[in-house]
């Protein structure tokens, strides 16, 4: 229920849920190195993706890049819901 930053090394295709235990406003930054190999990336359902977005899932982190994912929880939206603030790909 606090906000965080999380670095994953993703040495396979990965999908990210939905954090458990949030708090309205916490916000979660996740910086993902793709290691060995192309990865893929998908978001699990339970995180919405605006429809301005030109995100999709899954995306393809290429190996020895970063890409770097920031989420925050809305507890008014929808009953409560992950969203997608914004996501950058290729560091």
């Amino acid at each position: 229920s606090q906000s965080s930053n999380y670095r994953i090394i993703a040495t396979g295709d990965l999908t990210l849920e939905a954090p458990s235990s949030p708090a309205d406003g916490v916000r979660l930054s996740v910086w993902i190195t793709a290691s060995g190999a192309n990865r893929a990336l998908t978001l699990a359902a339970g995180i919405i993706v605006p429809t301005s977005s030109s995100f999709t899932s899954p995306l393809t982190i290429l190996s020895g890049k970063k890409a770097k994912v920031l989420l925050e929880y809305d507890a008014t939206l929808n009953s409560g819901q992950w969203e997608l603030l914004t996501f950058s790909n290729g560091y």
